[in-house]
């Protein structure tokens, strides 16, 4: 399936090798992501399908503004590390190259950005 404009489409901070998807970009940033509806059961106990449901993931579910708590309750807790313990972050594929992840606000308790690292991982 293809993204639409109502996915985050991805930036490239090339210099600390980050995609930061937000939702001011580009119809069809990670329009290569052909892939499988989002399943949280799936998503939680396989690593190696995460990647190709993660287009129907940012379709179906807006992250951004989500709190910590309502993150972990859609994907499970946390399995990767990404800056900080309290960001949740996910692996994107069984080889750990490839990170989702959410920098939180420490006051709001809610996802500031969704990171994809590195860039070009997908």
């Amino acid at each position: 399936m293809r993204l639409r404009n109502a996915l985050f489409g991805a930036c490239a901070l090339g210099a600390i090798g980050l995609a930061v998807l937000s939702g001011c970009s580009q119809k069809g940033e990670l329009s290569h992501l052909e892939g499988e509806n989002f399943n949280s059961q799936v998503w939680r106990v396989s690593v190696h399908s995460r990647s190709v449901m993660l287009a129907d993931l940012m379709k179906k579910h807006r992250l951004l503004g989500m709190t910590a708590e309502e993150v972990t309750s859609l994907l499970g807790r946390s399995d990767a590390y990404f800056e900080n313990d309290k960001f949740p972050a996910y692996h994107l594929n069984s080889s750990d190259s490839c990170i989702l992840a959410m920098p939180i606000d420490k006051k709001s308790d809610r996802v500031l950005q969704i990171v994809v690292s590195p860039a070009g991982c997908l």
